[in-house]
Protein backbone atom coordinates (compact mmCIF):
# COMPACT_ATOMS: atom_id res chain seq x y z
CA UNK A 1 0.00 0.00 0.00
CA UNK A 2 1.10 3.74 -0.97
CA UNK A 3 1.42 5.52 2.54
CA UNK A 4 -0.40 8.62 0.97
CA UNK A 5 -3.43 6.78 -0.11
CA UNK A 6 -2.74 4.75 3.35
CA UNK A 7 -3.07 7.86 5.14
CA UNK A 8 -6.22 9.93 2.65
CA UNK A 9 -8.06 6.56 4.04
CA UNK A 10 -7.30 7.04 7.49
CA UNK A 11 -8.33 10.83 7.95
CA UNK A 12 -11.39 10.24 5.73
CA UNK A 13 -12.46 7.27 7.69
CA UNK A 14 -11.81 9.85 10.93
CA UNK A 15 -14.03 12.90 9.35
CA UNK A 16 -16.72 9.45 7.97
CA UNK A 17 -16.62 8.25 11.56
CA UNK A 18 -17.36 11.98 13.11
CA UNK A 19 -20.27 13.10 10.37
CA UNK A 20 -21.47 10.13 8.51
CA UNK A 21 -21.25 10.07 4.50
CA UNK A 22 -23.59 12.94 4.05
CA UNK A 23 -21.46 15.33 6.15
CA UNK A 24 -18.01 15.08 4.37
CA UNK A 25 -17.20 16.32 1.23
CA UNK A 26 -13.94 16.07 -0.86
CA UNK A 27 -12.87 19.32 0.29
CA UNK A 28 -13.07 18.04 3.92
CA UNK A 29 -10.60 15.59 3.18
CA UNK A 30 -8.58 17.20 1.29
CA UNK A 31 -8.15 19.83 4.31
CA UNK A 32 -7.78 16.98 6.48
CA UNK A 33 -4.78 15.85 4.92
CA UNK A 34 -3.27 19.13 4.01
CA UNK A 35 -3.31 17.64 0.04
CA UNK A 36 -4.67 19.36 -3.32
CA UNK A 37 -7.59 17.96 -4.62
CA UNK A 38 -5.87 16.68 -8.03
CA UNK A 39 -3.47 14.40 -5.48
CA UNK A 40 -6.42 13.08 -3.63
CA UNK A 41 -8.31 12.43 -7.30
CA UNK A 42 -5.02 10.93 -8.36
CA UNK A 43 -5.30 7.75 -5.69
CA UNK A 44 -9.37 7.85 -5.80
CA UNK A 45 -11.86 8.63 -8.68
CA UNK A 46 -14.26 9.74 -5.78
CA UNK A 47 -15.77 10.06 -2.54
CA UNK A 48 -17.28 7.13 -2.50
CA UNK A 49 -14.03 5.44 -3.13
CA UNK A 50 -12.58 7.10 -0.51
CA UNK A 51 -15.30 5.79 1.42
CA UNK A 52 -15.35 1.53 0.09
CA UNK A 53 -11.45 1.66 0.86
CA UNK A 54 -12.48 2.73 4.61
CA UNK A 55 -15.17 0.85 5.32
CA UNK A 56 -13.32 -2.24 4.02
CA UNK A 57 -10.04 -1.34 6.12
CA UNK A 58 -12.15 -0.19 9.55
CA UNK A 59 -15.22 -1.31 9.83
CA UNK A 60 -16.02 -4.78 7.70
CA UNK A 61 -13.56 -5.94 10.23
CA UNK A 62 -15.01 -4.79 13.66
CA UNK A 63 -17.53 -7.42 12.58
CA UNK A 64 -15.30 -9.81 12.61
CA UNK A 65 -15.24 -12.35 15.26
CA UNK A 66 -12.40 -15.04 14.18
CA UNK A 67 -10.70 -13.91 10.95
CA UNK A 68 -8.03 -15.86 10.91
CA UNK A 69 -7.86 -20.01 10.33
CA UNK A 70 -6.84 -22.02 13.43
CA UNK A 71 -4.44 -24.78 14.02
CA UNK A 72 -6.08 -27.79 13.24
CA UNK A 73 -3.50 -29.93 15.50
CA UNK A 74 -4.87 -28.42 18.11
CA UNK A 75 -5.75 -29.92 21.28
CA UNK A 76 -7.91 -26.90 22.16
CA UNK A 77 -9.79 -25.65 19.05
CA UNK A 78 -12.56 -23.57 21.03
CA UNK A 79 -9.98 -22.67 23.46
CA UNK A 80 -7.79 -21.49 21.07
CA UNK A 81 -10.15 -20.15 19.00
CA UNK A 82 -12.15 -18.20 21.69
CA UNK A 83 -7.97 -16.10 22.39
CA UNK A 84 -7.51 -15.79 19.10
CA UNK A 85 -10.70 -14.20 18.88
CA UNK A 86 -10.01 -11.64 22.27
CA UNK A 87 -6.83 -11.18 20.91
CA UNK A 88 -7.63 -9.90 17.10
CA UNK A 89 -10.52 -7.92 18.88
CA UNK A 90 -7.99 -6.18 21.76
CA UNK A 91 -5.46 -5.46 18.92
CA UNK A 92 -8.73 -4.06 16.74
CA UNK A 93 -9.99 -1.87 19.16
CA UNK A 94 -5.90 -0.74 20.36
CA UNK A 95 -5.91 0.42 16.53
CA UNK A 96 -9.13 1.97 16.28
CA UNK A 97 -8.19 3.92 19.24
CA UNK A 98 -4.79 5.60 18.07
CA UNK A 99 -6.59 6.77 14.83
CA UNK A 100 -10.05 8.05 16.29
CA UNK A 101 -9.53 10.90 18.43
CA UNK A 102 -13.19 12.22 19.76
CA UNK A 103 -14.58 11.24 22.68
CA UNK A 104 -17.39 9.18 21.50
CA UNK A 105 -16.24 7.74 18.77
CA UNK A 106 -17.44 4.34 19.92
CA UNK A 107 -20.94 5.03 19.62
CA UNK A 108 -20.30 6.87 16.33
CA UNK A 109 -18.44 3.79 15.07
CA UNK A 110 -21.73 2.03 15.60
CA UNK A 111 -23.91 4.63 13.73
CA UNK A 112 -21.68 4.84 10.53
CA UNK A 113 -22.37 0.89 10.53
CA UNK A 114 -25.90 1.44 9.92
CA UNK A 115 -25.30 3.61 7.12
CA UNK A 116 -22.64 2.01 5.17
CA UNK A 117 -25.00 0.36 2.99
CA UNK A 118 -26.69 2.98 1.55
CA UNK A 119 -23.21 4.51 0.45
CA UNK A 120 -20.98 1.37 -0.51
CA UNK A 121 -22.90 -0.92 -2.29
CA UNK A 122 -20.77 -3.79 -2.35
CA UNK A 123 -20.47 -3.69 1.75
CA UNK A 124 -23.44 -6.07 2.56
CA UNK A 125 -21.82 -9.05 -0.31
CA UNK A 126 -18.35 -8.26 1.13
CA UNK A 127 -20.27 -8.82 5.03
CA UNK A 128 -21.93 -11.89 3.96
CA UNK A 129 -19.26 -13.44 2.40
CA UNK A 130 -16.98 -12.86 5.52
CA UNK A 131 -19.25 -13.99 7.84
CA UNK A 132 -19.95 -17.31 5.83
CA UNK A 133 -16.11 -17.69 6.25
CA UNK A 134 -15.49 -16.82 9.78
CA UNK A 135 -18.60 -19.00 10.66
CA UNK A 136 -17.13 -22.16 8.75
CA UNK A 137 -13.72 -21.52 11.11
CA UNK A 138 -15.92 -21.06 14.31
CA UNK A 139 -18.13 -24.38 13.00
CA UNK A 140 -14.50 -26.13 12.39
CA UNK A 141 -13.13 -25.45 16.10
CA UNK A 142 -16.34 -26.56 17.88
CA UNK A 143 -16.39 -29.88 15.58
CA UNK A 144 -12.56 -30.74 16.48
CA UNK A 145 -13.55 -29.34 20.29
CA UNK A 146 -16.40 -31.96 20.12
CA UNK A 147 -13.89 -34.69 18.57
CA UNK A 148 -11.15 -34.45 20.64
CA UNK A 149 -13.00 -34.13 24.21
CA UNK A 150 -12.67 -30.75 24.78
CA UNK A 151 -16.15 -30.09 25.54
CA UNK A 152 -19.24 -32.42 25.74
CA UNK A 153 -20.44 -34.39 22.73
CA UNK A 154 -23.98 -33.08 23.23
CA UNK A 155 -23.22 -29.13 22.71
CA UNK A 156 -25.72 -27.73 20.69
CA UNK A 157 -23.17 -26.89 17.88
CA UNK A 158 -25.40 -24.21 15.76
CA UNK A 159 -26.94 -22.27 19.26
CA UNK A 160 -22.99 -21.95 20.38
CA UNK A 161 -22.09 -21.03 16.92
CA UNK A 162 -24.64 -18.22 17.12
CA UNK A 163 -23.53 -17.00 20.51
CA UNK A 164 -19.68 -16.87 19.68
CA UNK A 165 -20.64 -14.80 16.71
CA UNK A 166 -23.37 -12.50 17.97
CA UNK A 167 -22.37 -11.98 21.14
CA UNK A 168 -19.23 -9.69 20.41
CA UNK A 169 -21.20 -7.16 18.37
CA UNK A 170 -23.85 -7.06 20.36
CA UNK A 171 -21.95 -6.18 23.50
CA UNK A 172 -19.94 -3.85 21.60
CA UNK A 173 -22.86 -1.79 20.43
CA UNK A 174 -24.30 -1.94 24.50
CA UNK A 175 -20.15 -0.96 25.41
CA UNK A 176 -20.34 1.90 22.70
CA UNK A 177 -23.91 3.55 23.86
CA UNK A 178 -22.97 2.93 27.92
CA UNK A 179 -19.33 2.41 28.56
CA UNK A 180 -16.93 2.59 25.68
CA UNK A 181 -15.44 -0.62 24.11
CA UNK A 182 -13.51 -2.94 26.07
CA UNK A 183 -12.20 -6.73 25.86
CA UNK A 184 -13.23 -7.61 29.52
CA UNK A 185 -16.53 -7.90 28.91
CA UNK A 186 -16.34 -9.97 25.88
CA UNK A 187 -13.26 -12.00 27.95
CA UNK A 188 -15.79 -12.72 31.18
CA UNK A 189 -19.02 -13.48 28.66
CA UNK A 190 -16.57 -16.31 26.55
CA UNK A 191 -15.23 -17.89 29.32
CA UNK A 192 -18.45 -18.32 31.07
CA UNK A 193 -19.85 -19.67 27.80
CA UNK A 194 -16.93 -22.11 28.18
CA UNK A 195 -17.14 -23.43 30.82
CA UNK A 196 -20.65 -24.64 30.16
CA UNK A 197 -19.64 -26.58 27.13
CA UNK A 198 -16.76 -27.96 29.16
Amino acid sequence: MNDTRDFIVERAFCLFLQRGYEGISIRDIQEAVGLSKGAIYHYFRSKEDIFGEAMDRYLLPAIQTLPEALDPESATPLRDAMDASLEWRDAYIARLRLITEQKGDDFRFFRLLFQVGEYYRDFHDKLVAGLATERERWRRALTLAVDRGEIRGNTDQELTLTLLMAVPVGLGLKAAVYTGLSIAVLRDVYERLYRTLV
